[in-house]
């Protein structure tokens, strides 16, 4: 029993090798569990330490690129690149699975710290834009892992798996803030960071293969390969099942947005200290070293409260319609507050509340893209289940027995309901060569959504900056924290208006229900 619950868990058909078999029917799918998530966090610790990263200046300036030169035509780069990098590695991850775009991930990073290593003059500048295409594709590690770890994980370990993956980014960042610094007083160069970069980057892609190999990371149950046709039709379906339901684009625009503000806002709070201390940044890195320290530890309370099994549903909607009020006053101060320690005690509130939103927003997504693919798998089951055989005689029995005019009517119209319903969520019918399982089509559903929401954030982010920059109205950057304000507002309005809506239309289905549940057994005494 231990065996097929440890094949269970994760919708493995893989032929496995006896030592591996063995060892995975000891332990049982909990422990399973556990090692997945571990050699995940793992690889995510691993490939989000980048202790060259709050020194970067430093180090093109010993390749004899100028800061100008760098910020104005090397940079760049990474921002443009970041939106097709992101749909690269998304379209992988639902061709191949989530195996080859970790993989990709990883090699990414590896590729574009050895040409930053290696590059040198007269092509110092080539090289570093090049290898800023390679970073690019670092933007899509989160939800890369994420919704590796939501195909991999029963449903009931997404809570504490998203938060553990936040918190792997979060203790990343806390070594890169001070980790870094105490590294550069016993090393010769700035130059000489990017080879703990680097060994960290080959380390991600270590444990990666390492967990494929003993199968902590097991491949996925696959069917033949689709047809390019098929599968756009594929995923055009899934598009189409997921983005017409109100619930999934609630919380997907609710996680877009909070993730364009808070990343917006990480680019932003840098120049507003600089602003206030009349260009003293030498405690930047205390202060994000104190926002990544309190986010790690609200991220852990949130993993306790998850491993508690307390009711999520309620919570969430909470979190839906009372942050984005929070987060506007937490901007608001930080526009109005004149004192570096007061804006720094502020940012580090609003870091540590924002990165909790995400993984919330993030897992109810995922509970909600589940529901609802399980809803469609359930209608299409219904409707093409076989009619059940009925004995002659019982049939014989039917025939005869007498049936009122309302039963009729009653009948008709549950069939059509039911058809109606059935054909609105109808899965797209695939011959034997280009069958799909329901572990792929979870497996596909995840990253079409996030790399949609992740997609359309960077959207939002290219509009604000060209809107406040100087090719528009060319505002102050603490008129940005306002502006921030206005959006939130309005993002927290939505939230409660569309709450007030699913309250009324779930108490007018309810009262409906009970009407037709009344009037049913008053018919059935009158007959």
């Amino acid at each position: 029993m231990k065996a097929e619950a440890g094949e269970a868990w994760c919708g493995c058909d893989k032929v496995w090798s006896p030592a591996v078999s063995r060892w995975r029917a000891a332990r049982g799918a909990p422990r399973l569990v556990l090692v997945a998530l571990l050699v995940l966090a793992g690889y995510q610790l691993l490939h989000s330490c980048k202790p060259s990263d709050p020194y970067i200046v430093q180090i093109v300036g010993e390749k004899n690129v100028t800061n100008e030169e760098y910020y104005q035509s090397i940079m760049p780069l990474y921002t443009y690149s970041t939106l097709p990098a992101t749909l690269v590695t998304g379209m992988l991850f639902e061709l191949a699975g989530y195996r080859p775009a970790l993989v990709v991930e990883g090699a990414m990073l590896v590729l574009g710290t050895v040409l930053t290593i290696v590059a040198r003059p007269p092509f110092a500048a080539q090289m570093l834009r090049a290898a800023e295409v390679f970073l690019s594709f670092n933007f899509a590690a989160g939800f890369i892992v994420n919704c590796a770890m939501f195909v991999v994980l029963p449903e009931e370990y997404y809570q504490v798996a998203s938060s553990l993956n936040s918190v792997m980014m979060m203790l990343a960042h806390l070594f890169d803030s001070f980790g870094a610094q105490g590294l550069v007083a016993f090393l010769p160069n700035y130059t000489s960071l990017l080879y703990f970069t680097l060994v960290f980057a080959v380390g991600c892609v270590v444990i990666l293969f390492v967990g494929f190999f003993t199968g902590a990371l097991p491949k996925p149950k696959e069917g033949v390969k689709l047809e390019p046709v098929a599968f756009a039709k594929h995923m055009w379906h899934a598009f189409k099942l997921h983005y017409t339901k109100l619930p999934v684009v609630r919380w997907s625009t609710f996680y877009t947005v909070v993730l364009a503000l808070h990343t917006l806002m990480n680019k932003s709070w840098k120049s507003l200290i600089s602003e206030l201390a009349d260009g003293d940044t030498t405690n930047n890195g205390a202060i994000s070293g104190c926002m990544y320290a309190a986010a790690v530890l609200c991220l852990l309370l949130l993993m306790w409260i998850g491993d508690k099994r307390m009711s999520q549903t309620a919570v969430a909607e909470t979190v839906m319609c009372a942050t984005p009020f929070a987060t506007a006053g937490m901007f608001f101060l930080i526009g109005v507050l004149p004192e570096v320690w007061e804006v720094s005690l502020v940012l580090i509130a609003y870091n540590a509340l924002a990165e909790l939103v995400l993984v919330v927003a993030a897992v109810m997504l995922a509970k909600t893209m589940t529901k609802s693919e399980e809803q469609a798998r359930h209608a299409t089951s219904v409707k093409e289940a076989p009619s059940p055989v009925v004995p002659v005689e019982t049939q014989a029995l039917l025939d005869f027995e007498p049936e009122s005019e309302s039963n009729t009517n009653n009948k008709r119209a549950s069939d059509m309901l039911a058809n109606a319903a059935a054909e609105a969520t109808e899965m797209p019918k695939h011959g034997a060569d280009d069958h799909i399982t329901a572990h792929q089509a979870h497996m596909v559903s995840f990253c079409l959504v996030f790399m949609v929401n992740n997609c359309m954030s960077v959207v939002i982010q290219d509009i604000f900056m060209f809107t406040v920059g100087e090719h528009c109205f060319n505002l102050d950057v603490v008129w940005w924290f306002f502006v921030y304000v206005g959006i939130a507002v309005a993002l927290g309005v939505v939230a409660i208006s569309t709450a007030v809506g699913f309250g009324f239309a779930r108490c007018y289905a309810c009262l409906k229900r009970s009407r037709g549940a009344g009037a049913g057994s008053v018919q059935q005494a009158s007959v």
